[in-house]
């Protein structure tokens, strides 16, 4: 059982470092300017004028999903999803330790 709830202890305390998170979002925001002139070189090449501005949108979108369902997962105790772990039944059984061992006063 102490097994069990140290998974659980390591669950809730690994998180995406934070770095990563930064870079990701960074990228995300920048990666349509960088792209743009291989987005507008293949709009000429296809004879499409609004092939660039799709791709650009496409892609933000893509990432930017991608980037929010990394966020939902990154925290399975949130409650804000719906496959976050529900601990409801471990936490009504629980019984803090000075409910186990009284304390003494010392008046």
């Amino acid at each position: 059982m102490c097994h069990a709830f140290e998974r659980l202890r390591v669950i809730r305390e690994y998180r995406s470092p934070r770095t990563i998170r930064s870079f990701t979002k960074v990228f995300i925001f920048l990666m349509p300017i960088v792209l743009s002139p291989y987005y507008v070189h293949m709009g000429i090449k296809s004879g499409n004028m609004w092939s660039p501005y799709y791709i650009a949108v496409l892609t933000s979108f893509i990432f930017g999903t991608l980037q929010g369902v990394q966020d939902v997962l990154d925290d399975p105790f949130d409650g804000i999803s719906e496959d976050d772990i529900n601990l409801g039944p471990v936490r009504s059984n629980y019984k803090p330790k000075s409910a186990i061992f009284p304390t003494l006063s010392m008046t």
